[in-house]
């Protein structure tokens, strides 16, 4: 039994070693940009647990890099890498749905995904959080919940400008 069990992990750990390799070669493929060839080793790899393929192939399919841009295969790969908690890929979703290509956003899904991304204490997430309750995307306006996200933000070590903080918290109490 014990020896199944290292056999088992020694496969997972060979092909773990293969897989950072193959992504160590496809960001210096990108890095060169030689897009094509980058793609065809992440698109091989796009089955595997590591989210940083999901999301390079989401911005390659969103940009267009290396194969004709897809926003749909761009958004797929994006909400694979959401789900296994990569923060930039959280990010892109919310913003691909606050302000989708087309005229259609849905700002509940945008809410979501910023609200998940947030959970990680990522000041850009909740600096858009901030910005959503005070224009009022799904919720009425709040200057008290877009004020305490841009606190939240601003400690977090999103860079707000003094003025806009003293004006954006004036109309609710520090305590």
């Amino acid at each position: 039994l014990i020896g199944i069990v290292f056999g088992i992990y020694l496969l997972t750990s060979l092909h773990a070693l293969a897989s950072s390799e193959e992504l160590l070669e496809a960001d210096r493929l990108i890095s060169e940009g030689k897009y094509e060839q980058a793609l065809r080793i992440l698109d091989a790899q796009k089955f595997s647990a590591n989210p940083k393929v999901n999301y390079t192939l989401g911005l390659m399919f969103e940009n267009g890099h290396g194969t004709k841009r897809n926003i749909s295969r761009a958004l797929s790969h994006y909400e694979k890498a959401a789900m296994m908690r990569n923060v930039d890929a959280m990010i892109n979703l919310a913003s691909f749905h606050q302000e989708p290509p087309a005229d259609n956003p849905n700002f509940e899904k945008a809410y979501y995904w910023f609200v998940k991304a947030s959970e990680t204490g990522d000041g850009q997430a909740i600096a858009a959080l901030s910005s959503m309750h005070f224009i009022g995307n799904i919720f009425p306006p709040s200057d008290s919940y877009g004020g305490r996200f841009a606190l939240l933000a601003a400690h977090k070590g999103w860079d707000y400008s003094p003025e806009f903080l003293e004006t954006a918290t004036q109309r609710f109490s520090k305590s």
